[in-house]
């Protein structure tokens, strides 16, 4: 059953699995480097080709399998489609001005008034040159191209908080206001490939927010004890791997008789 179901997927389901880090990593080096201010598609497609196939040299050597190679064609595609929409972005006034930040926000607190610490990273922040309003961006690579909202909320609630969580982190760069969250999509259809703004207005992040807080809550009170397995490829596995189990390095929670104390609550909140 294993090899059959392994071979299905590897045959009809190929994505950028393997070559997704590289290609986070050739963004990032991109948003560093002297020609994140081109305006010529010709020179970024030149850089990020050349720094996708060092860092392809490096990770998998020069003897790849099949795979391997498959992927990186298609990261080549998309990047060739970034660099193109890179040029249009640079053209209508916006600058990149940070690029995978780690940010911490230290003044969040639950729905108790309880310190709680989120961390994450940031894929990218551009400025407006004009406008002075900024914009909050994450990569994403899926071939779907989904919408911030398509992915964030379902039946008018939330339930994915990146994006909101986002605004949090940022205000320890000092950017509260005018600011704008947003993916980079670089789908298989190239067509679909820039950027897609969120449309939320004041009131919907502020409902994030607070459902931020209550997850905090229950989070640092302990009332999460499962959790879904975070991909469906890995189902077979996902019991005997005992995926739903939160507490399943904590041997003495059984026995625990609460928080003692005004005890600051550390959430460390994966962004990437």
């Amino acid at each position: 059953f294993f090899f059959n179901d392994t071979a299905t997927t590897e045959i009809y389901t190929l994505s950028l699995h393997d070559a997704l880090p590289i290609f986070h990593d050739v963004l990032r080096k991109f948003g560093e480097s002297p020609v994140r201010d081109s305006r010529n598609v010709e020179a970024i497609e030149t850089w990020i080709m050349q720094e996708l196939h060092r860092l392809a040299l490096a990770r998998f050597g020069r003897s790849r399998s099949a795979t391997i190679s498959v992927q990186l064609k298609m990261a080549e595609s998309r990047l060739g489609a970034f660099a193109k929409w890179q040029v249009e972005n640079f053209r209508e006034g916006w600058r990149i001005f940070y690029t995978e930040q780690d940010l911490t926000c230290d003044d969040f607190r639950d729905i108790h008034g309880r310190p709680v610490r989120l961390r994450g990273r940031v894929d990218r922040i551009d400025r407006h040159q004009r406008s002075g309003k900024w914009r909050v961006l994450d990569y994403k690579t899926g071939e779907s191209a989904e919408g911030p909202d398509a992915t964030h909320r379902k039946k008018d609630e939330w339930v994915d908080l990146q994006l909101p969580l986002y605004r949090l982190l940022v205000r320890s760069l000092k950017i509260e206001k005018k600011v704008e969250l947003g993916y980079i999509n670089l789908p298989g259809d190239l067509t679909k490939a820039g950027v897609e703004i969120a449309e939320w207005s004041e009131a919907q992040l502020e409902q994030a927010e607070q459902l931020a807080r209550q997850l905090a809550a229950d989070i640092y009170d302990l009332r999460i004890d499962t959790v879904s397995p975070m991909a469906d490829r890995f189902r077979e596995f996902s019991r005997l791997c005992q995926d739903t189990v939160i507490d399943r390095q904590v041997p003495w929670l059984s026995t625990w008789q609460g928080r003692q104390g005004s005890e600051s609550a550390i959430a460390n909140v994966d962004q990437r």
